[in-house]
């Protein structure tokens, strides 16, 4: 994102410094050298000014908006040694690796088997939190018994969003190679349990309209009215809704009981902010929870891309308590069939 706003506008011309940058493969260094330039021209006695103004344009534009040193410091101390295949519960962790444009799936079950796909667990987490603009990407290394392997890791939301699909693909995948499973015969996605717990979204908001098409350009599409993002907003969203349309067509039975899926979309722009860390808004979203145990299972109305509530479904806190018990009955089922 590239911000212009400072001191002294009317000595400077915007359109020139935007022309220096567009006829410029290295944008950033023709936005720099002209901002260098012509302020010391403009105001030389102020050089010390300038400078300062540089390195402000230099943090706002040209990095993260966070540089991340804490996230990754209680990371490492909550995680310390442990690498991925020691991970108590199974876990499928995705990334995205920014020099292969691919998407790198991390899996507890894949690092048992294969130590090339093993990874410490410290490494994984702050690549699958790096999320562009707010964080810098992760990079690191691994050795295997296949040799080296590079990571360029950001935030695995870029791929997968919305993880419930690609959940239930690599569990598929999984009981799959259990040639043991009693789910092997006839298996399909309604033999899974799935819950789906989202962070919300203020997709009832409506913030954005079209309105003059032709304005809609690079500014507009990462400054929207009212602080608004509208390209991750976008992208974002619709990858969401489009794993919805799968998962309507993978399980035959989508709603409650095989699947129990929350994530309202009711949330105020300012309270699904993604960096919103301030006491008053995590005391609300804490409320926000707090209440949507008490209203009724939801599911998503494909056509409109919101929650409805469902009839004779009960509460949230009902259907969890259900699910809770299900997923026992499962377990002691498997329990007693793997030692059969």
């Amino acid at each position: 994102m590239v911000m212009m706003q400072g001191l002294w506008t009317t000595s400077i011309s915007l359109r020139e410094l935007a022309q220096e940058a567009l006829h410029s493969l290295n944008w950033y260094g023709a936005i720099t050298n002209w901002v260098k330039s012509k302020w010391t021209d403009y105001a030389r006695p102020v050089y010390q000014s300038v400078e300062g103004f540089i390195q402000l344009v230099e943090k706002e534009a040209f990095c993260p908006k966070y540089d991340g040193d804490y996230l990754h410091k209680k990371i490492k101390e909550m995680l310390g040694e442990k690498w991925l295949h020691e991970t108590l519960t199974n876990v499928i962790i995705p990334s995205f690796d920014i020099r292969l444009l691919q998407p790198v799936i991390f899996s507890t079950l894949k690092a048992k088997r294969d130590d090339a796909k093993d990874a410490p667990l410290s490494e994984v987490c702050i690549g699958t939190s790096a999320a562009p603009y707010y964080l810098p990407p992760h990079h690191f290394e691994m050795n295997s018994s296949r040799g080296t392997k590079k990571f360029n890791l950001v935030d695995g939301g870029v791929a997968a969003n919305n993880p419930t699909l690609l959940a239930s693909c690599e569990v598929t995948k999984e009981m799959s190679q259990n040639k043991n499973s009693p789910c092997l015969n006839g298996m399909d996605f309604s033999k899974l349990l799935v819950l789906s717990l989202g962070t919300g979204s203020s997709k009832r908001d409506e913030k954005l309209e079209v309105g003059n098409g032709k304005s809609w350009g690079l500014f507009s599409w990462f400054m929207g009215p009212n602080n608004t993002t509208p390209l991750f907003d976008v992208v974002l969203t619709a990858m969401d809704d489009m794993v919805d349309i799968y998962m309507s067509v993978f399980f035959p039975g989508f709603y409650p009981p095989r699947q129990l899926s929350s994530h309202p979309d009711s949330l105020k722009y300012i309270e699904a902010s993604t960096d919103n860390s301030k006491k008053e808004n995590l005391e609300n979203l804490e409320k926000i929870g707090n209440a949507l145990l008490k209203k009724p299972v939801s599911a998503v109305n494909l056509e409109s891309g919101l929650y409805e509530p469902l009839e004779d479904r009960g509460t949230y806190e009902e259907a969890l308590v259900k699910f809770a018990e299900r997923l026992s009955e499962e377990r002691r089922f498997r329990l007693a069939n793997s030692s059969a």
